[in-house]
C-alpha cells in the first residue's frame, strides 16, 4: 500500500498536481484506498472459485479431490458441496469414464469365394430407333444397262403451211393450191385518204347488210401504168391487175426478196415478178409488192379509168441509192419464196 501512495504521489507531481492542497491529496488516497479493497476482495472470491473447480474437476474425473476438504471450506463466498457427490460413497463402484476416440481401421479381410452363377434373363424390349446416319459418298457411276425396247411409232408431224398473194395474175403455178383469185384493188391514186395496202378482191363478193352508205373510203381496180417500155407488153397499159391468193400445204416460211428472181437453195421459188407501187408523185401512198413477171388482166377492163395504179420501181441513184451496182434506168425485180 506504501509504494502505491508513492507512487500516486509522483504521478501527482509529474503531471502538475503539486501546487494542490495537502488535504486534497489525502482525500484522493483515500478513495483509491477504498477501491483497491473493493479490487482484491473480488479477486480473492474469484481464487476460490478457481480452486473449487478443480477441485470438482479433479473429484469428477479420478474420484480423489484436488484439496483437503478443510482447505476448501474457509473460502470466501465458496459453496463447497458443489459436484462433490463422489466422495460422499466411500468404496463405491465409480462410474464409467467418458468414451474414447474410434480406433484406426483394421486390414481388409480375405477375399470370399465366388457365387453361384444364376440363369439367364428374359431379353429386354427393343430400344428406340437412332438417328439417321450421315450420307456417304457419291459412288463411282455404274455400267451402263442393255437397251430397252424401242418406243411405239409416233404419228408423223403435221408440216407447217403458208398463204401469199400472188400479184398480176389467176393462177398459183404448180407448188400452191389456189385458194381463190379476182382483181387487186386499192385506193384511188389522187385521193390522199384511204388505206396504204393492196388487196386481192375476189371474183364473188358476199354481203351482209343490205343498206347503203354514204360517207366512207373506195376500193378501186388497180391498173398497170407500164407504158410501151418493153419490160411488159404494150397491151397490158392501162388494164387492170388481176390477182390469187395460194396456199403452200408443207412449206411453213414465206419471203418476197426485191431485186432478186432467185431464191436460196432448199427454197421454193413460187413466182418472179417486178416491185411495183403507186406513183412518186401521186397523193396516195401504197406498199410494194411483187406483181408476176407474166401479167394477165381482167377480161373488160381496159378503159383508162385511173383508181388504183401499178407503176414499176427503179433506184433513185441521186438520193443515195447504191449504183452501181444498181441501175436508175432498169425495173427493179423480186421474187417469192417458200420452204
Amino acid at each position: 500500500m506504501v509504494a502505491l501512495k508513492t507512487f500516486v504521489l509522483l504521478f501527482m507531481l509529474s503531471t502538475g498536481c503539486y501546487g494542490n492542497t495537502l488535504n486534497s491529496l489525502d482525500k484522493r488516497m483515500l478513495e483509491l484506498e477504498d477501491q483497491l479493497k473493493v479490487h482484491e476482495e473480488n479477486w480473492n472470491k474469484a481464487s476460490a472459485q478457481l480452486v473449487l473447480l478443480e477441485n470438482s474437476l479433479a473429484t469428477y474425473l479420478h474420484g480423489v479431490s484436488a484439496y483437503p476438504r478443510d482447505e476448501l471450506e474457509g473460502s470466501e463466498g465458496v459453496d463447497i458441496n458443489i459436484n462433490l457427490s463422489r466422495e460422499s460413497k466411500s468404496g463405491a463402484t465409480g462410474s464409467s469414464g467418458p468414451q474414447g476416440l474410434p480406433g484406426s481401421q483394421g486390414p481388409p479381410g480375405p477375399q470370399g469365394l465366388p457365387g453361384s452363377q444364376e440363369p439367364t434373363g428374359l431379353p429386354g424390349s427393343q430400344g428406340l430407333p437412332g438417328e439417321d446416319g450421315k450420307s456417304g459418298a457419291v459412288g463411282a457411276p455404274g455400267s451402263a444397262g442393255p437397251p430397252g425396247t424401242p418406243g411405239i411409232n409416233g404419228t408423223p408431224a403435221e408440216h407447217g403451211r403458208v398463204v401469199y398473194t400472188r400479184w398480176g395474175t389467176n393462177t398459183c403455178g404448180d407448188n400452191s393450191t389456189l385458194l381463190y383469185n379476182g382483181y387487186t384493188g386499192n385506193g384511188r391514186y389522187d385521193q390522199p385518204g384511204g388505206g396504204v395496202n393492196y388487196l386481192c378482191m375476189p371474183d364473188s363478193p358476199e354481203y351482209n347488210s343490205p343498206r347503203s352508205v354514204s360517207n366512207s373510203a373506195f376500193i378501186a381496180g388497180v391498173e398497170y401504168q407500164t407504158e410501151s417500155f418493153g419490160v411488159f407488153p404494150s397491151s397490158t397499159h392501162n388494164q387492170n391487175a388481176p390477182c390469187a391468193r395460194c396456199y403452200t400445204g408443207n412449206r411453213p416460211a414465206l419471203m418476197m426478196i426485191p431485186a432478186k428472181r432467185t431464191c436460196p437453195d432448199d427454197w421454193t421459188t413460187e413466182y418472179e415478178g417486178y416491185i411495183m407501187t403507186e406513183h412518186y408523185s401521186y397523193n396516195h401512198q401504197m406498199t410494194f409488192e411483187c406483181v408476176d413477171a407474166e401479167p394477165e388482166h381482167v377480161a373488160g377492163e381496159s378503159a383508162n379509168k385511173d383508181g388504183g395504179l401499178f407503176f414499176f420501181t427503179r433506184s433513185e441513184c441521186s438520193k443515195g441509192s447504191y449504183c452501181p451496182p444498181y441501175d436508175e434506168n432498169k425495173a427493179i425485180t423480186c421474187v417469192v419464196c417458200t420452204k
